[in-house]
This record gives structure tokens, C-alpha cells and sequence, in this order.
């Protein structure tokens, strides 16, 4: 998975922020362009094997709970307390 907080401070990252309509509904799944591997990255992605990162990404990423992760790059939306 993805953090973008560490792609933000990645030099290779081009964060692009989720956006919303007026009914709250995400339009615009949040995602990462990394211009060192030419991906755009959504949080549910691995994370390339060359990124200067990689290890921070797995650390920091391993509580994510995967359902969150997918429902955020556009999976199905996740019930309360589904969480896993």
C-alpha cells in the first residue's frame, strides 16, 4: 500500500487530492503520479520495488486496515465496524 504522506515528500511524487461533490460523494479518488516509475499510485497499490521509500511505505502502511485502503482507491464502500 501506499502512503501518501511519504510521496509527499518525495521529490518523484505528485500528490493529487480527492475531490467531492455536493452530496459528499468522492468524484476524485486521491492518488500519487510517481514520475520516477510513470504510475499514478491509489493507496491500494504496491508501492514500486526501486522507490527510495519502499521500506517506509511497508512500515507505515501495515496498519492500514486493507478494506479502508480499497474502499479509498475505489473499491466498495466498507460497513461500520467492518473494519479489519
Amino acid at each position: 500500500m501506499v502512503s501518501f504522506r511519504i510521496c509527499r515528500k518525495c521529490q518523484h511524487g505528485e500528490y493529487h487530492k480527492e475531490e467531492y461533490d455536493e452530496d459528499g460523494r468522492m468524484t476524485v479518488r486521491p492518488s500519487v503520479h510517481c514520475t520516477l516509475f510513470q504510475q499514478e499510485l491509489l493507496m491500494n497499490a504496491e508501492v514500486p520495488e526501486n522507490c527510495p521509500y519502499l521500506l517506509e511505505h511497508k512500515i507505515v502502511c501495515q496498519d492500514i486496515p486493507v478494506r479502508l485502503a480499497n474502499m479509498v482507491s475505489g473499491g466498495p464502500p466498507i460497513n461500520p465496524g467492518d473494519e479489519e
